[in-house]
């Protein structure tokens, strides 16, 4: 996946999500690899994501009012530039 604002995944109040095998390449100066907004049960595995911010944000918005849960993440590759 190429870069679109904020980030290339945005995961906006989502339930019980896997994301498996997806390669990202960030390339503008805010720009961040997989956004987990206000999300639950989610599990990141066997990515490769370069960002040049944040390779996984995880956070929570007022207008959703749930807090993030992120199960696991693993066998990933992140880097910044």
């Amino acid at each position: 996946m190429e870069q679109s604002l904020p980030g290339v995944a945005v995961l906006p109040a989502c339930d019980h999500v896997v994301i498996d095998d997806m390669n990202i390449m960030s390339r503008i100066v805010t720009g961040d690899g997989i956004d987990i907004t206000s999300s639950q049960d989610v599990e990141v595995k066997n990515c490769f994501i370069r960002s040049t911010d944040d390779s996984i944000c995880i956070k929570s918005q007022r207008l959703f009012e749930d807090p993030s849960t992120v199960r696991d993440v693993t066998k990933c590759v992140f880097t910044i530039t």
